[in-house]
């Protein structure tokens, strides 16, 4: 897999960024003795013997660390968003790339190739005066937003062969803009106070989770939910300060019936319990009280439809209540 990569950058080289001289377009080293050795004193390279390659035509560098600032190869410029307007001032030999011949060009006679691009940095620059991608931007919970970007990078395509810009911004510029997650149902009731009829109002859930068998968990936008809040704030804080208006009023009125209260909870709750409907209309708390004292009484049993009692099969008339056979079981 290695092999295939180098090949196909070797290929891309060969191609696109290299400039491949044949014997139609190079000459032959004008070569001389010194030291021991024959120098080309147009490329200045040195040879133990009598080479017969191709001579560049101009200075030919061996060590990619001698060659000075100002010469880049057409690789390198379409890096930082050139293209060379001047002929080659040099060339960097390579014998390990299938173009062994690289062209080198003066940055200072180059032009812009997109002009609609930020100026092109490297990532080396990006680094040292802290810009960041969107990327991230979005793990630090920023967002550009309409901030546009303060310069770019380049990466290389595979895909495509060809570099692609990556735009660069200032952090401080950038507008806070945290991640979304879910929130469940019984979060919007206890974290943001809403009753069914506002979560009606939000509208559909974002999510259904499945939670196993028939369940599922019903989840909503965290950033929906507070955009929507944000939109209805006035109404929002009028029914907040109403709905704690009517519980302090209702905390009011159960503590001053209490008592009340508690006593109908101990009648209705074995009528509750044995599945019968607990009696309302006229004199409902004798009848109540009556259901309870059946339920407990020997002569009665519960039935799926109802309450069934072997002394009073069609039940008891009001003016039977209480009941004068009553026998606890």
């Amino acid at each position: 897999m290695g092999a295939q990569v180098v090949a196909r950058r070797n290929h891309v080289l060969t191609n696109k960024r290299s400039a491949i001289y044949s014997e139609k377009k190079v000459m032959k080293h004008k070569l001389v003795r010194k030291n021991n050795e024959w120098f080309c004193t147009v490329c200045e390279r040195s040879f133990n013997s009598k080479s017969r390659s191709f001579c560049p035509g101009h200075k030919c560098y061996t060590d990619k660390n001698e060659i000075p600032a100002h010469l880049k190869s057409e690789w390198e410029l379409e890096r930082l968003n050139l293209r060379p307007t001047g002929n080659p001032q040099a060339t960097l030999y390579k014998p390990t790339t299938e173009a062994n011949y690289h062209s080198l060009y003066d940055i200072r006679e180059s032009e812009i190739k997109d002009q609609t691009l930020p100026p092109v940095i490297t990532w080396e620059e990006a680094k040292e005066n802290g810009f960041l991608t969107e990327g991230k931007l979005k793990q630090q919970n920023l967002s550009p937003g309409a901030t546009k970007p303060i310069a770019c990078a380049m990466v290389w395509d595979k895909d495509n062969e060809e570099h692609i810009p990556i735009n660069l911004y200032i952090p401080d510029e950038c507008q806070w803009s945290p991640r979304d997650h879910y929130i469940t149902k019984t979060q919007l009731k206890e974290a943001y106070l809403l009753s069914n009829k506002w979560i009606k109002r939000l509208g559909k859930e974002d999510e259904i989770v499945p939670l196993g068998g028939f369940r599922y968990a019903l989840l909503y936008s965290r950033q929906r939910v507070e955009k929507f809040l944000a939109d209805n704030a006035k109404e929002y804080a009028e029914w907040i300060t109403r709905r704690d208006k009517l519980r302090e009023t209702g905390i009011k009125v159960f503590q001053e019936n209490r008592e009340k209260i508690q006593a109908t909870r101990l009648i209705n709750q074995p009528i509750k319990k044995a599945g019968l409907e607990v009696p309302t209309g006229d004199n409902k708390e004798a009848k109540k009280r009556q259901l309870v004292k059946c339920l407990e009484c020997a002569s009665s049993c519960v039935f799926q439809k109802g309450l069934f009692c072997v002394i009073h099969p069609l039940g008891l008339e009001d003016w039977q209540i209480p009941c004068s056979d009553y026998t606890k079981k």
